[in-house]
């Protein structure tokens, strides 16, 4: 690749981060909320993959120590508010949804504290429910790239009546219409058995199924909250509008999902947390925080690709939009983060 070339791609991802930067960033939490406490001084930070190609940062990953922090950092069913170590429980979650292996699902849950493990997959939408006598966790799986019913249901833009008011994404609506009979009795049952907190999550597709569900969840008391990692725009201003649940937003620096379907139609939903380019967190940050973030995350991966493509290695993704949202990489900044916050 001649220079020329490489610099003309780099202007050109800059140019469309411009114009993709959403404005309206809902409710600035205070900054309080990134605090946590209780860290055991022998964690350490996690260090990333150093193989950044597709396979390693979107298939199934079996070889990551989900929960690793459990014992000592135990999630918060009772929160109201951003809590970092909810993020990284959640992310770790919603990275394991891809494991196709139920039974490796279920012991890593289970060794992580959660007594019931319950999964559902109809006509390409997947879904578990896992619970304890706190709480319970709804995790949707997202987009796989080898799934061509992922691939139609992200294809479907088109925006249609959902029942709790407003207009959404078709595709979302339908995928989760196909599960939704047997994961509403089942989260139901749970529910009239005890008090217990409800938390749903997802990343990418999962992110917009968990946002979707969790509205239609009747008994709304229950659910204490949404997190979201990399989630597409899922519905429009009046959905949005209408949303009454706490969500919280997630986007790893230049991941391009949440750029989509398109601002014109949709509007994102919850309070946005932003990880920039150096791993660090910003509540609903202004405008230029984030484009320079952008930038500087764009001419980093550039430099990252130069220096593998050096060594003969072109299995890299030479694009960050595409990189950053890899589930590990949100699994991986949040922890760290945490890390930094309590020191």
């Amino acid at each position: 690749m001649t220079s020329k070339r490489f610099l003309l791609i780099l202007i050109m991802l800059c140019l469309f981060d411009l114009v993709c930067v959403s404005l309206p960033k809902g409710d600035i939490p205070d900054k309080s909320v990134l605090n946590q406490s209780n860290l055991n001084s022998s964690i350490i930070r996690e260090q990333f993959p150093s193989d950044l190609s597709f396979k390693t940062l979107f298939q199934e990953n079996k070889i990551y120590h989900y929960f690793h922090y459990g014992k000592d950092h135990p999630f918060n069913f009772s929160a109201k508010t951003f809590e970092l170590i909810n993020a990284c429980w959640l992310a770790d979650a919603s990275m394991l949804a891809y494991v196709r292996d139920n039974n490796y699902v279920s012991h890593q849950l289970t060794r992580s504290g959660f007594e019931h493990v319950k999964f559902f997959d109809e006509s390409g939408t997947q879904c578990f429910v896992a619970s304890n006598a706190q709480g319970v966790f709804v995790i949707f799986r997202g987009t796989e790239p080898d799934e061509i019913r992922d691939i139609l249901t992200d294809a479907q833009i088109i925006t249609v009546n959902e029942n709790k008011g407003g207009k959404v994404h078709k595709g979302f609506q339908q995928g989760l219409n196909s599960i939704w009979g047997p994961l509403f009795t089942q989260i139901r049952e749970i529910n009239s058995d005890s008090n217990k907190k409800f938390w749903f999550s997802g990343h990418s597709l999962g992110a917009a199924l968990a946002v979707l569900a969790a509205a239609r969840f009747q008994d709304k008391t229950a659910v204490q909250g949404v997190y979201t990692f990399g989630c597409p725009q899922i519905g429009n201003r009046d959905y949005a509008e209408s949303y009454t649940i706490p969500i919280y937003r997630i986007v790893n620096n230049n991941d391009i999902i949440p750029m989509l379907p398109s601002s014109i139609i949709y509007d994102h939903i919850g309070q946005f947390i932003y990880i920039d380019n150096e791993g660090h967190l910003h509540n609903a940050p202004d405008t230029w925080t984030e484009i320079s973030s952008k930038f500087d995350g764009h001419w980093q991966h550039a430099l990252d690709v130069f220096q593998i493509w050096k060594n003969s290695n072109t299995d890299i993704i030479p694009n960050d939009n595409l990189t950053d949202h890899a589930p590990i990489l949100y699994s991986i900044q949040l922890w760290n983060a945490y890390i930094d916050s309590v020191k």
